[in-house]
């Protein structure tokens, strides 16, 4: 099909997509009286609508950017958007009639009686919520697409993006704005004006307060005591320190907008940057202290919770996984890698009646730009080679840091949440000593002298773990997404071979783990 054919036919399924979800909403609204609850859902469904309708303009505009692969993804997105909105409609239909004229409460009243009127608003709130949820999740996975997308260098997008303003006509925020402002981030490296990204020492208070089993702090802003999380880096001297500078620059900015909150991400406030020993030179060290703004006061990391044994219900283990994948999803658009992925770097706040809360990733310490240069460096730790690809092991790992190795650790934190049981422990020999947990079988493979064949097994008894254990526990889907993960670098793989994802955007690795990773677990119901 011709580019020209190819834009009227995504043209034509928007807005086929949109006028189903616009006679929906005609039916909802003469029903958002009817009580509080009704309105609220009646406002939550036209809040989707509204922005949809901005996001479909947009992607009409840059549709000739994207690649086949993309172009499939969305249109099928875009579909099943379509189908929520015309299953709603049938719904609607079947309660109130096909078309009723001049429906509303206060009419329905008049023919039927409150009594009767009650019934039906109790039944459209039915519908309104079915249609919530799944919109919630689907629109989710649009807005995913559509920034991976915008994060890719184009000047077709720089064109689109220029002008848009935080408001649209109605007053209502532009839901592309958000992707504007993240891309400037990313490709310009644009703050808010008149602020750095390099804070003096004075900028916190000299206190730092550890947390257990992570390295993350808790710190107080000298200005206001305002909480703040820290993540430490650390260089030595003979690192390329200019380019590390530029690199710990580049994922502040990326870092520093409110839209990361939505990502299981924190904002960072600025950067400290500190030399140490630098009279020494065999000693001389360059570190950075990333600030991250926290949500409330009584932050912890995955691992304490999981050591805890608190009995989380299944619907928020299915909440902490999502965000975890979207976090990384994050990541990885940004065009960088973690390389630290484990519960150690999750952080918890609870919020509200969750016993959980919300999951944010730190532990950047050890991140790098996806293109850039790896130091095949690393400490041979086993409570974190656990959490390593077999290729990245050792204290000189055999293969360069590549996105998959994240996705990688993605799946042994995915499959430590399904059996919800922490995966290592303390040991009684010291505080700096750690034993596998009571579901870790792997002692004997530990003492294994051949450690990139312990490493190996290691791995195939995690995949093991995860066939035999976790369909009972957290069903096939979720269970298929780990094993997904844990075999992303096999050669019969869910993401395809290691020379589809060459491509310098990264789109192709980028578009199948939201497919086979992120739009799995979001589609979950329990």
């Amino acid at each position: 099909m011709d580019p020209a054919s190819l834009v009227l036919s995504i043209v034509g399924l928007t807005d086929v997509c949109l006028q189903s979800g616009r006679a929906l909403l005609k039916k909802y609204r003469s029903y958002r009286d009817a009580d509080r609850e009704v309105g609220e859902l009646v406002l939550l469904v036209d809040d989707h609508w509204l922005k949809m309708q901005e996001e479909f303009k947009y992607l009409q505009r840059i549709w000739n950017v994207f690649d086949s692969t993309h172009q499939d993804h969305l249109q099928r997105v875009i579909m099943v958007l379509h189908s929520i909105w015309e299953q709603a409609n049938v719904t609607i239909n079947g309660i109130l009639g096909e078309n009723p004229p001049g429906i509303s409460v206060n009419n329905i009243a008049l023919k039927d009686g409150v009594v009767r009127r009650g019934k039906y608003a109790l039944r459209v709130k039915d519908s309104l919520k079915r249609t919530t949820a799944d919109l919630q999740t689907w629109h989710g996975i649009l807005r995913d697409g559509l920034f991976l997308m915008t994060l890719n260098k184009s000047s077709v997008i720089d064109g689109e993006l220029k002008y848009a303003k935080p408001k649209v006509e109605n007053g209502k925020t532009n839901p592309v704005f958000a992707f504007k402002s993240l891309r400037d981030r990313v490709h310009h490296g644009l703050r808010v004006p008149t602020s750095s990204t390099f804070l003096p020492e004075s900028a916190l208070h000299t206190e730092r307060i550890n947390m257990p089993f992570t390295s993350t702090r808790i710190a107080t802003t000298h200005t206001g005591n305002s909480l703040v999380l820290t993540d430490t880096i650390r260089y030595r001297a003979d690192d390329e320190l200019d380019q590390v500078t530029t690199d710990v620059r580049d994922m502040a900015n990326v870092l520093a907008c409110d839209e990361v909150f939505e990502c299981g991400l924190l904002p960072c406030s600025g950067v400290i940057k500190r030399m140490e020993n630098a009279r020494d030179v065999t000693r001389r060290s360059l570190t950075f202290e990333f600030i991250f703004r926290a949500p409330s006061l009584a932050p912890q990391c995955l691992r304490s919770v999981l050591i805890a044994g608190i009995d989380l219900p299944l619907n928020e283990r299915f909440q902490l996984a999502t965000f975890l994948a979207k976090s990384v999803m994050y990541v990885h658009d940004c065009k960088f890698v973690h390389k630290n992925i484990r519960p150690d770097t999750i952080i918890c706040f609870q919020s509200g009646d969750h016993l959980l809360g919300t999951p944010f990733l730190m532990g950047f310490e050890k991140f790098r730009p996806a293109a850039g240069k790896t130091n095949h460096r690393s400490d041979n730790l086993w409570e974190n080679n656990l959490y390593r690809h077999p290729q990245r092991q050792g204290k000189r790992p055999e293969e360069d840091y590549m996105m998959q190795h994240d996705i990688y650790s993605v799946g042994v934190v995915l499959l430590e949440i399904g059996l919800w049981s922490s995966f290592v422990l303390r040991s009684d020999e010291g505080a700096d000593d750690f034993a596998p947990g009571p579901v870790l079988n792997i002692s004997s493979l530990l003492r294994m002298s051949d450690q990139r064949k312990s490493a190996i097994e290691i791995k195939q008894r995690l995949v093991g773990m995860a066939k035999d254990k976790l369909p009972f526990r957290m069903g096939q889907r979720y269970t298929d997404v780990v094993v997904d993960c844990l075999t992303c670098l096999d050669e019969d793989n869910a993401f395809g071979s290691k020379d589809e994802f060459k491509d310098p955007d990264g789109i192709q690795v980028g578009v199948r783990y939201i497919e086979k990773i992120l739009q799995q677990l979001q589609e979950i119901k329990i």
